[in-house]
């Protein structure tokens, strides 16, 4: 991201739901920005997924599917006892392996 952010840029009053602020504070010192850089870096990221690539961004962020085939993971995944993003790793890694002889 080029652009910057001070006391004379755009502000937006927010209300954070119960804990939500502790949590990005805590993610904030991990990453060793302020709250204010990492709500706008989390901003920008979740922008991004809605660009023209169209295939999440590149910072690993999960790829977006079909309404019709997230509900094929998400029965898989129940069905597995497993989150839907383990079954489609695990489901996508499988179509990479070789065939068996």
């Amino acid at each position: 991201m080029t652009k910057t952010t001070g006391r004379e840029s755009d502000q937006f009053n927010l209300r954070f739901p119960d804990g939500m602020r502790d949590e990005l504070k805590e993610l904030a010192a991990k990453n060793g920005r302020s709250l204010n850089a990492e709500i706008i870096v989390r901003l920008k990221e979740s922008i991004d997924l809605d660009g023209p690539a169209g295939f999440g961004p590149k910072s690993g962020y999960p790829v977006y599917m079909p309404d019709d085939l997230t509900e094929k993971v998400a029965a898989a995944a129940t069905r597995m006892n497993r989150t839907i993003e383990a079954q489609a790793l695990d489901t996508l890694e499988k179509s990479y392996l070789p065939p068996k002889p």
